[in-house]
């Protein structure tokens, strides 16, 4: 289990400034002063299928790490060591404030579904059902992380679309070595119920489910972040992780997540895309110069409750994809994604030339400096 979050009212404290007036962040009064937490990390309890990754050892025995070689050798300190990596650098989510905004526990998303199974120019066959009140025909995470059926997907019940989002929902997190010339890799998930994607020329591509990713690319001998992938739509971009905006406090990076779509941006502001639709991030509403909570802005700390995928009793335990998380539509657009599995790890981007984050961006609403803590 990772360490309790030492201040105990580290929560929302306010501010974006912006970036060429440079003025000292004006902290406000906490809104919850109750310490976050983590839970479920390294608890060893029966629940846990496989524990780590069993290429974790070799990315751990590496000069610097303050610990000696054979006492990698150990599954609980080999645990502990990638925990405080995935604690160290754990994103903070700056959510625009909305039902579908708030990323959920998967636990409660199953429990709130129907397992079904797609079955071409036919009715779909039903092989689970957690929503008509009975129990003989209820199934479990467990349930789902055997399913070998790449046509079943987890139906969920209509009336829950807009009310399992939770301010204290788990994260998950993987390490991946580095492999084929590629870096090793820390990649966090985190699970939104219900997909609200913008429209485009009158065309909803709304769906249930949306698992959406920030990979950090890791230097091969320290395995600090060098850059940060962030998942939007059927890609994402990479961005050097020095120029993420980082908490004053804690040195953490933010992202920003579109709203309804969920996409991950590196700054607020507004993304075209294609067909004319078009992403929007929380934003400065009140031209203030500050993003905070008057502009609805909703700080989600992904280190108060950081969990190893793998781990989770509704990974997909056959190397499959898995199972969708959400109904399958007409089009893959509408179509609820699949899940973490051993085929949807980090996040993946075209080759292209990297370009600085300022330059990328020098034309968007507002550069931010956000501080977050105390």
């Amino acid at each position: 289990m990772l360490d309790t979050v030492t201040s105990a009212a580290r929560t929302v404290t306010n501010t974006v400034q912006k970036v060429q007036e440079q003025p000292k962040p004006q902290p406000v009064q906490p809104q919850n002063t109750q310490p976050a937490t983590t839970q479920n990390v390294a608890s060893g309890s029966a629940s846990e299928k496989n524990g780590l990754d069993s290429n974790l050892a070799t990315g751990l025995i590496k000069k610097g790490f303050g610990i000696i070689s054979n006492a990698v050798n150990s599954a609980v300190e080999r645990r502990q060591e990638i925990e405080r990596i995935a604690k160290e650098n754990a994103p903070i989510l700056v959510l625009p404030e909305g039902k579908y905004n708030l990323p959920t526990n998967p636990e409660d998303y199953i429990a709130n579904s129907r397992l079904r199974e797609d079955v071409s120019f036919w009715k779909d066959k039903e092989l689970g059902n957690n929503t008509d009140g009975k129990t003989d025909n209820n199934f479990s995470p467990t349930d789902v992380g055997n399913m070998n059926n790449e046509n079943a997907f987890l139906d969920l019940d209509n009336d829950a679309r807009g009310t399992l989002g939770d301010k204290n929902a788990p994260i998950f997190y993987r390490f991946e070595e580095g492999k084929d010339g590629k870096p090793p890799t820390m990649t966090y998930h985190f699970f939104y119920p219900y997909n609200d994607a913008p429209s485009a020329h009158g065309v909803d591509f709304n769906h249930e489910g949306d698992w959406e990713r920030v990979t950090y690319e890791l230097d091969p001998d320290t395995l600090k972040p060098v850059n940060a992938l962030l998942s939007a739509h059927e890609g994402g971009e990479r961005i050097p992780f020095g120029e993420l905006q980082k908490d004053s406090n804690t040195n953490r990076p933010f992202v920003f997540p579109a709203n309804g779509s969920h996409a991950n941006y590196a700054e607020p502001g507004t993304s075209s895309l294609p067909f004319g639709a078009k992403d929007y991030t929380v934003s400065d509403k009140n031209n203030d110069g500050i993003i905070n909570e008057n502009d609805g802005a909703v700080l989600f700390d992904t280190q108060r409750d950081l969990r190893e995928v793998t781990s989770q009793n509704w990974y997909p335990n056959n190397d499959s994809k898995g199972i969708h998380w959400g109904e399958i539509g007409e089009i893959k657009y509408s179509t609820g994604p699949y899940g973490p599995s051993s085929q949807k790890g980090s996040v993946e981007i075209e080759e292209k030339e990297s370009k600085s984050l300022l330059d990328r961006f020098k034309d968007s609403l507002i550069i931010a400096n956000l501080s977050y803590g105390r």
